[in-house]
C-alpha cells in the first residue's frame, strides 16, 4: 500500500482542540475511527483499540500488523500450475512425453500431457507461449523424481559416462533442489511459493513521534506513521541442456530425473546469483547489494573493527537481529581465517572451516555466489524469494541434427525483494 494520510477532517478538528482530556480524547477516537475506516478494519476492532485506550500510532502499528496477515494469506492461494492432480496422474505424467509429442506434432500418447498444458494455458492467457513449448504442473515440478549425481555434456544412450549410467542416488523435486542449491535459502531468506499475479508486501517507512509537555497549555504536535509496499513481480529465468533421442525413447523415468536436475541446479545458481548481486535490469531482479540503503562498509585491511562496522550500522537503523549472518567468497573467508583478532594469538577472525563459521559472534558461510572480495552481513529474513511456479518446456528438436540431439529448455518465474536495505552492510572490496 502506499503511504496513507489521515482525513482532512481529522487534522481540522487536532487544530481546534483545547487541551482538555475529552476534546484529546475525541480526537483520539477520531484518528482511529479514520484509520480503521480507510484501511477496512472491522469496527468492533476499532472499538477494541479504543476500549484499551492504545493511540492512534499504536493502532497504526496493530494495522500494519492485519496487512502482514492480509498479505500472507493472498500469496497462499494455489498456484495457476496447480491442477490438483490425484497421486496416480502425477506419478503417470511423463515430461519426455511431452517432448516426443512436442517433435511429432502428436498428442495422442500424451493425453495426460496435453490435458494438463491446455488448462495451465487456459489460466495464465499466454499468448506468446511457443508451439514448442508446454506447461508444466505444479504437482510434476514438487514431484519426487529420481537423479544422478553429475551429467555429461550430452546425455547420451551410449557408455556410462555418456548417460548409461541411470542409478537412482537421491531423490529431490524440481522446485527443492532450487532451493536446496540456493544460498539465499541457506542464510535464511523468506521463500513465497505458489503465487499468483504481483505481489505487494506492506512495510512501514515512517513512525509517530512522541513530545513533552512544558506545561498544561501545551498542544501536542501532530505526527503520523507511514506505510509503504515491497512491489514483486515476476521476472523469467531459464536453463538449457540437451538429450539424445535414443535416450528420450530408450530410457526408465530415470532420464528424466537427469533432465530436471540439471535444469534445477543452472537455474538455481541464476536465482541465487541474482538475488545477491541482480541489477534490477536486462529481466534481473534487484539483488541484496543493489538495493537502497544497504550500508557500504569499508573492507580496506578489514580487521576486528571493521567487521563491528557491519553489525553498528545495522543496529544504527534498528535492524541488527540474532540471524543476522556474514557471507563471502571463499577468498574472503580463507583472509579472514589466517588473520587474528589479536596480535600474536590464535584468534582467528573466522572461526571454523572455510564453508560455515561464525565471525565476531554471528554465523558465516562462503560462496563462489558472491563477488570476488567481497563481504555481506544482514538479515537475510528480510529477503523474500517469490516463487510463481509455472514451469515451461520449451523444446529444440535440431540442436545438433546430424548426431539426434535434442535441446531441452526451462523456463520459470521468480522475483527476489529486500524489505530493509539497511538491514544489510556490504563491502565491495576487502583487503
Amino acid at each position: 500500500m502506499t503511504p496513507e494520510q489521515i482525513e482532512a477532517a481529522r487534522l481540522a478538528a487536532l487544530a481546534t482542540a483545547g487541551t482538555d482530556s475529552a476534546s484529546l480524547e475525541r480526537v483520539r477516537i477520531k484518528a482511529i475511527n479514520t484509520l480503521a475506516t480507510r484501511h477496512k478494519i472491522d469496527p468492533a476492532q476499532a472499538e477494541a483499540w479504543i476500549d484499551q485506550g492504545l493511540s492512534d500510532a499504536q493502532v497504526g502499528v496493530e494495522i500494519l500488523g492485519v496487512l502482514d496477515v492480509r498479505a500472507q494469506r493472498e500469496v497462499k492461494t494455489k498456484s495457476l500450475a496447480e491442477l490438483g492432480l490425484s497421486q496416480d496422474e502425477t506419478k503417470r505424467f511423463s515430461i519426455f512425453r511431452g517432448i516426443n509429442a512436442i517433435l511429432t506434432g502428436d498428442w495422442k500418447h500424451a493425453g495426460l500431457e496435453y490435458e494438463a498444458h491446455k488448462e495451465i494455458l487456459k489460466r495464465t492467457n499466454d499468448q506468446n507461449l511457443s508451439a514448442k513449448a508446454f506447461y508444466v504442473p505444479y504437482e510434476i515440478q514438487t514431484r519426487q523424481m529420481p537423479m544422478r549425481a553429475q551429467r555429461a555434456p550430452l546425455d547420451l544412450a551410449g557408455g556410462g559416462a555418456n548417460g548409461g549410467y541411470l542409478v537412482d542416488t537421491v531423490n529431490q523435486s524440481f522446485i527443492e533442489l532450487m532451493r536446496n542449491s540456493s544460498v539465499l535459502l541457506l542464510a535464511g531468506c523468506t521463500r513465497m511459493s505458489g503465487l499468483i499475479g504481483n505481489v505487494t508486501i506492506p512495510r512501514q517507512v515512517g513512525a509517530a513521534s512522541a513530545f513533552w509537555l512544558a506545561d498544561d497549555a501545551t498542544n501536542i504536535t501532530e505526527t503520523e506513521q507511514t506505510f509503504g509496499q515491497l512491489a514483486m513481480s515476476p521476472h523469467n529465468v531459464g536453463a538449457y541442456t540437451t538429450i539424445s533421442r535414443q535416450l528420450m525413447i530408450q530410457s526408465s523415468p530415470s532420464a528424466e530425473g537427469i533432465v530436471m536436475s540439471d535444469l534445477a541446479k543452472v537455474t538455481a545458481l541464476a536465482i541465487d546469483k541474482a538475488g545477491i548481486n541482480g541489477l534490477g535490469s536486462g529481466g534481473q531482479p534487484l539483488g541484496i547489494i543493489n538495493a537502497t540503503s544497504v550500508a557500504a562498509i569499508s573492507g580496506t585491511t578489514t580487521n576486528y573493527p571493521t567487521l563491528v562496522q557491519f553489525q553498528a550500522a545495522l543496529a544504527g537503523a534498528n535492524l541488527l537481529a540474532q540471524g543476522c549472518t556474514y557471507v563471502g567468497p571463499p577468498a574472503t573467508a580463507g583472509l579472514l581465517m589466517g588473520r587474528n583478532r589479536f596480535a600474536n594469538t590464535d584468534t582467528p577472525l573466522w572461526v571454523g572451516n572455510m564453508l560455515t563459521g561464525q565471525v565476531a559472534g554471528f554465523g558465516a558461510f562462503s560462496s563462489n555466489q558472491m563477488p570476488a572480495a567481497s563481504l555481506l552481513f544482514g538479515d537475510f529474513s528480510q529477503v523474500i524469494l517469490a516463487e510463481w511456479g509455472v514451469l515451461a518446456i520449451e523444446v529444440n528438436p535440431y540442436a545438433v541434427f546430424q548426431a539426434g540431439i535434442i535441446g531441452v529448455r526451462a523456463l520459470t518465474s521468480v522475483d527476489v525483494g529486500v524489505r530493509y536495505g539497511a538491514a544489510f552492510g556490504y563491502a565491495a572490496t576487502v583487503t
